[in-house]
């Protein structure tokens, strides 16, 4: 039975749907590229997984599931064109086929998307869920594959499409008893909100859980507890991933709040409903990125290295205390260097001149004359010299 895909592809569903390419297989079913052929239309075919075609409530509720799908009025799902039963395999549902790629298959080429982008893409996504959750359905299993970036072939333009509802619980059913093979998991376990983990019924906040991990891996580029094996991932699943604050601090701070708040443990705790969540998830567009504490000028950081050249007096000439050079700059004694040339030092006012006191003694010299009167003095004592010569000579005669 492993390998009834295979055996399903070329057969002609109903008369009127070919089956072509498997896209993809899980626990309930199988997904093909398919044509219809009344309409030579490409299409994609759902088939119910043979073990459970058995199950009259189980085949009704396949329908009942794709029929809430098809009412939605919004083009965020894959169009429903038909359903019915084939004879040899069993209940099927004829869907859009859509062009593009998952985010399970972006995300592992490209990384993490540029903020703005995971921002929009997630924004869409809650547009699309709060329509599903107005119609009564938990989707239970957002993950990204199940987000399909869907690119219009004219245009080019990417809408999201929210995909596989078969795990999906619609208010009212049977007790959201699950489409899927004996003992398997409601939902994907990386991807479930807490009170999941714990068996208690998927809400509307259930999936809004999911949407705040998709959008911790669109901002990433990782998957929630990337950083640990399966024995510790099971044993973190109640108290969720590592918040984004630890994984992406780089981030805008309003952005890593939504982010907390969407992962919040309690559901009440959490957004009101999809509405509110994209409302604050838009309105970190253009928000600016958060930035660590810069270093104060006074106190740089130890690992800094400082460039000599950086090490220069300041500007202002009011300096008055001594300019001490860095030591690498001064040279060492006995060194054949020019002395470094001498630092100009601000102009002062002149000092008035101090004098010892005099002693008070009567008998002391006289103060010495000044240079001028030991001259004239000099001129009075040649004067009577030469006048006392004179009489000396006359009486000679």
């Amino acid at each position: 039975m492993e390998d009834w895909t295979d055996e399903a592809i070329g057969a002609v569903l109903g008369g009127k749907v070919r089956l072509d390419v498997l896209l993809g297989k899980g626990g309930m079913g199988a997904v093909f590229a398919a044509t219809h052929l009344g309409l030579a239309r490409e299409v994609a075919v759902k088939l119910l997984h043979p073990v459970l075609t058995s199950d009259p409530s189980l085949i009704e509720r396949f329908f009942r599931e794709a029929r809430a799908v098809a009412k939605l009025d919004t083009e965020g799902t894959a169009e429903i064109f038909d359903l019915d039963v084939d004879e040899a395999l069993g209940p099927f549902i004829v869907m859009e086929r859509l062009n593009g790629e998952s985010l399970a298959e972006r995300l592992p080429r490209e990384g993490a998307l540029p903020r703005d982008k995971a921002v929009r893409v997630i924004a869409e996504l809650l547009d699309v869920l709060g329509l599903v959750h107005r119609e009564g359905i938990v989707h239970r299993d957002l993950k990204p594959g199940n987000v399909f970036l869907h690119r219009n072939p004219t245009t080019g333009a990417e809408t999201v499409k929210v995909l596989d509802f078969g795990v999906a619980r619609v208010t009212g059913d049977d007790g959201g008893q699950r489409l899927t093979l004996t003992g398997e998991r409601i939902g994907t376990p990386r991807f479930m909100a807490p009170e999941q983990i714990q068996g208690l019924p998927a809400e509307p906040a259930s999936d809004l859980y999911a949407v705040g991990l998709l959008l911790g891996c669109c901002l990433t580029g990782k998957l929630p507890f990337h950083d640990m094996d399966d024995r510790e991932m099971y044993a973190r699943l109640p108290q969720g991933p590592r918040p984004l604050r630890e994984v992406a601090p780089e981030l805008p701070e309003a952005l890593i709040e939504v982010s907390a708040r969407s992962l919040a443990i309690a559901p009440e705790d959490r957004f009101a409903d999809a509405g509110q969540f994209a409302q604050a998830l838009r309105a970190t567009l253009g928000a600016e990125p958060s930035q660590a504490p810069l270093a104060s000028p006074s106190t740089p950081d130890l690992d800094d290295t400082v460039p000599l050249a950086s090490l220069k007096p300041a500007a202002t000439p009011f300096q008055t205390g001594p300019l001490e050079l860095p030591s690498p700059l001064v040279p060492s004694a006995g060194s054949d260097a020019p002395p470094a040339p001498r630092r100009s030092e601000p102009a002062r006012e002149p000092e008035p001149e101090v004098r010892a006191p005099r002693p008070s003694s009567s008998s002391a010299p006289p103060v010495e004359a000044p240079a001028q009167s030991r001259l004239l003095l000099l001129l009075l004592v040649v004067f009577v010299v030469s006048i006392a010569a004179g009489f000396v000579l006359a009486s000679v005669n």
